[in-house]
């Protein structure tokens, strides 16, 4: 979190998710649910980019966002 990449990774990680998810959709699998593990950060999850990055990534890769289950790991300090 000190260096500034924790954002870009949870992005990284997400996007991996969403390109996942349409790559078995293309080969005719279509799992219930996909579990995202991320320790996401309190500044993370209350930045709008966040959002609107995840928000891109469904629409980028055409997957309905019920698929994605993100499983949030948070301490505050």
């Amino acid at each position: 979190e000190e260096s500034g990449l924790i954002r870009p990774i949870g992005e990284w990680i997400l996007r991996q998710a969403c390109q996942q998810a349409a790559k078995w959709r293309t080969k005719g699998l279509s799992p219930e649910r996909i579990s995202v593990n991320c320790n996401f950060t309190a500044s993370q999850l209350n930045c709008e980019r966040f959002i609107e990055g995840f928000l891109n990534f469904i629409d980028v890769y055409e997957i309905v966002a019920d698929l994605l289950e993100l499983e949030i790991t948070l301490s505050i300090n």
